[in-house]
């Protein structure tokens, strides 16, 4: 297969661990944010929600894109097969 095919792919594995990375960022933030500012908790708990939706969002990003990767990959190694026959 040729090396243009799988560009795609990594620029979507790209996004989603740069995605889960910076939720994951945030979620640490806001937990040492809530433990230094007790009362805020009206604007801390929708932005926890909202990184729990960015990490879940980016883990199954690439889980998907892990998926198309090796049905990819396995597609491109049955057309060798095929054209070599």
């Amino acid at each position: 297969m040729a090396r243009g095919n799988y560009e795609g792919l990594a620029k979507a594995a790209a996004i989603f661990a740069v995605t889960f990375g910076i939720s994951v960022g945030l979620c640490g933030a806001t937990a040492l944010l809530s433990s230094v500012f007790r009362g805020s908790d009206k604007v801390l708990v929708p932005l926890g929600i909202l990184e729990l939706l960015g990490m879940a969002c980016g883990a199954v990003g690439l889980v998907v894109v892990g998926i198309f990767a090796l049905i990819a990959s396995v597609r491109a190694q049955f057309s060798k097969d095929e054209d070599s026959e």
